[in-house]
């Protein structure tokens, strides 16, 4: 897990001790391990130690370089040591951690080389004698990174809530940022919920000389990227390849590793790769599964019992008949980030079945999904194949969904070719769309500015699915959970966010992603043998409204908090949009469960927060 602070003054002043020890203990919740806080003359810099992989077990960071004069702070993991290695001309070893290994790495080539390495990491290289600074995010944004600039001084962290926690930042609500997170909404540009913090993007590096500060992309997949190989068995080999690298380097831990196992084709070929690489050092792995007796529509045993029987997998069935978030003490709060859904309880208890059984590292088959997206070239594509009858295929499918042939002419026929889907794209990212539930003062503070990525998407040839799996969100996302994961004592790692398998996913032919009524063909290709022919005929995802309808419907304590005289949301939502969908709308109703936590999180963490770091008139202004 772990988490770092950088504080530098530009001048040769000292830095402020009770200041930098105030900041750096907002870290504590992710020390479980350690911590290291060096305090120099004009900088600080320190490390809450967090051991996850065999290498780094026992390190004290932040490491430092006496020749150089260098320090180095850093968090994440690499998963290409052996192509690190044999660029230094070093031969590989166990005894090198990945941050002694960057290390070298950057002593020996700077930034010049920074695209390649792979892995999610956030790092701060600092030359105490010259001053220079180099920080970095990985292009997968795996990890996250935030910084603060003044002329006078330089902040940076893993987490805003230390930036805030000093006296000339402090912790002030971004607005538009709380609105997205209380409609979940996504940003052209990313952005912290807190004022005075500002995120590196995936692939961008800062560098700071002189106290001139500078951000660079130093690496993004590309967006135009075509691979062509001689058959879609060949594609599924490569799949395969990819994904069981991309769970072999996930699986590099301390402790056991689990999975958390829905029925889908997302976690189900995560499993398997890390069974089979479980049983080549005679281990056996255990998967971890929501279950719902009540919802049998919502329960995914179907799919899931027969692969853990299969495969020799011990399987963990979680029942969340009764887990729901109730606004008590046992409801998940992020004091720095009001970031929830019902469901987080059914992470909540997963995690704690997890720890109980010593598994400290969890395999996810989060960011699946958007792997797949934007189909609609099908057509044209079989068509340019010479496929003519799987492209009539594709046609009658097409009709026999609830559209029109001039939608169905507009969208996979018109859309799909070259400059207009680009311009299309371009034009989805730059308006913002208007919200109908929102207040219109609340829509006046959303704003659509150019999209961070609108070069890519310019040339994109799926821009939509570029968007999708390179834009910061699905980083953001997983950082924010990692505030529960430390509570646990354990770490979830993403094998669908490897940069290698993700550059495959973003050039294969869109054939591979669907075709016709066939949901991720590659992927059943690529585990024929090892699925079951239920997993191999399932085309559709579990959605889970059932067991949403359930809980927002036996949950009464969430109206009280909704229900708050003066309640803040009142100034963003609309009020008869409530009145007129909730228990007919499942959406409208969860966003009233959103509603009520905002108020929920403003009252027992962001107040309490604000009054500990002696701000607490910020906090009233805020709250109100």
């Amino acid at each position: 897990m772990s988490a770092f602070l950088f504080y530098l003054n530009h001048s040769n002043e000292p830095v402020d001790p009770p200041t930098v020890k105030r900041m750096f203990k907002q870290l504590d919740h992710y020390g479980l391990d350690d911590q290291q806080l060096h305090i120099k003359e004009n900088f600080a810099i320190g490390h809450q130690h967090f051991w996850t992989v065999p290498e780094e077990q026992g390190e004290r960071q932040p490491l430092y370089d006496a020749e150089n004069q260098s320090w180095l702070i850093f968090h994440g993991r690499i998963d290409n040591r052996a192509a690190l290695f044999a660029e230094l001309n070093l031969a590989e070893t166990d005894s090198l951690s990945d941050a002694g290994l960057l290390m070298r790495y950057l002593l020996e080539f700077a930034d010049s080389r920074l695209a390649n390495i792979v892995g999610p990491f956030v790092f701060v290289y600092f030359n105490a004698a010259t001053g220079e600074l180099l920080a970095a995010r990985d292009a997968m944004g795996g990890r996250y990174l935030v910084f603060h600039q003044q002329e006078e001084f330089m902040l940076i962290s893993t987490h805003e809530i230390a930036i805030s926690a000093h006296p000339q930042v402090g912790l002030k609500l971004n607005d538009e940022k709380r609105i997205r997170f209380l409609c979940h909404l996504t940003e052209n540009q990313p952005s912290s919920l807190l004022q005075g913090s500002t995120p590196l993007f995936p692939g961008q590096k800062l560098i700071v000389r002189s106290g001139r500060a500078e951000l660079e992309t130093f690496y993004l997949p590309d967006s135009r990227s075509k691979i062509s190989l001689a058959d879609d068995e060949a594609y599924a080999l490569e799949f395969r390849r990819l994904l069981i690298q991309a769970v072999k380097r996930r699986m590099r831990s301390i402790s056991p590793v689990g999975c958390m196992l829905s029925g889908g084709l997302d976690s189900a070929p995560i499993a398997i790769a890390a069974a089979q690489l479980s049983a080549q050092k005679g281990d056996k792995i255990s998967a971890f599964s929501w279950v719902f007796d009540r919802c049998p529509q919502d329960d995914e045993r179907r799919y899931s019992a027969p692969l853990c029987e299969q495969h020799g997998i011990t399987q963990h069935c979680i029942n969340c008949d009764e887990v729901w978030p109730m606004f008590d003490a046992g409801t998940y709060v992020n004091p720095a980030i009001p970031y929830a859904f019902p469901f987080s309880a059914f992470n909540q208890q997963l995690m704690r079945v997890a720890q109980q059984n010593g598994v400290t590292t969890l395999l996810s088959g989060l960011a699946g999904d958007i792997l797949y997206t934007e189909t609609s070239g099908l057509f044209w594509c079989l068509l340019l194949k010479g496929r003519f009858s799987a492209a009539w295929q594709e046609l009658r499918y097409l009709r026999g969904i609830p559209t029109s042939w001039i939608g169905i002419l507009k969208k996979h026929l018109i859309a799909p070719l070259p400059l207009i889907r680009n311009s299309l794209a371009l034009r989805r990212v730059r308006h913002q769309a208007k919200v109908d539930y929102l207040t219109e003062s609340a829509q006046l503070k959303l704003r659509a500015p150019k999209h961070w990525l609108h070069k890519q998407l310019r040339s994109a040839r799926r821009p939509q699915q570029y968007l999708n799996v390179v834009d910061s969100f699905e980083g953001d996302d997983m950082h924010y959970g990692r505030h529960m994961e430390a509570k646990y004592g354990l770490q979830r790692r993403y094998p669908l966010r490897d940069r290698d398998l993700v550059e495959f996913m973003l050039s294969v032919p869109v054939d591979q992603l669907r075709l016709i009524s066939d949901l991720r063909p590659i992927v059943k290709r690529a585990f024929a043998d090892e699925l079951s022919d239920d997993l191999l005929k399932r085309n559709s995802k579990t959605e889970f409204r059932t067991v949403m309808a359930a809980g927002l419907s036996k949950d009464s304590n969430y109206q009280r908090w909704f229900d708050q005289p003066d309640a803040s949301w009142q100034s963003d939502v609309k009020r008869c949009h409530f009145s007129q969908q909730t228990g007919k709308n499942i959406a409208a109703d969860t966003l009233k469960w959103s509603c009520a936590y905002h108020e929920y999180w403003l009252s027992v963490c962001y107040n309490p927060l604000a009054i500990e770091l002696g701000l607490r008139d910020e906090a009233a202004k805020n709250a109100n």
